[in-house]
């Protein structure tokens, strides 16, 4: 979508990360849940209004089967919320999807070092996506003619042995 495409910009400006950066890490370090978790969470939470308020029209409707396959009722693909806030679920939801590809702990707050000058902040979170300016990335960029990727301490340096050094 257009929308998710002008919010990945949008995280990038926050963080100060390079386009490489992966999306997923974008939305942890700006500390909003990603685009696709948003729209789910409020289509399901206002279904759950609707079922559970009788000033809605809708209230006590029992949704029916489409005959037309170009017809999408909302009450057929949106599921009630148990939840009382709609934060605590998307948080949740966000902490599922991610908990199986990254050992980042997704929160609706930004991280550590966030009140730092524009220039540190920027810097922590390219380190914390691996994409700083560490030689072997300055090498892949073209950036950097030698190919000594060697650090002051002998090491090769990467964004992980940066790490080390902090």
């Amino acid at each position: 979508m257009a929308v998710d495409v002008a919010l990945n910009e949008s995280c990038r400006l926050i963080t100060g990360c390079l386009k490489n950066a992966p999306v997923e890490q974008l939305y942890i370090l700006s500390g909003i849940a990603p685009p696709s978790i948003r729209r789910s969470t409020q289509a399901d939470w206002e279904r759950t209004k609707i079922a559970s308020d009788p000033r809605y029209p809708m209230y006590g409707i029992t949704p029916q089967l489409s005959r037309l396959k170009s017809r999408k009722s909302f009450m057929n693909h949106t599921k009630a919320i148990l939840s009382t806030h709609p934060e605590t679920e998307r948080t949740t939801r966000w902490r599922k999807e991610i908990s199986s590809t990254s050992s980042w702990v997704p929160n609706e707050s930004l991280p550590p070092g966030h009140n730092e000058t524009w220039p540190v902040w920027r810097t922590l979170n390219r380190f914390r996506t691996g994409i700083g300016r560490t030689k072997d990335n300055l090498i892949k960029w073209g950036l950097l003619d030698s190919a000594d990727t060697l650090c002051l301490c002998g090491k090769e340096q990467t964004a992980t042995h940066h790490k080390m050094h902090s």
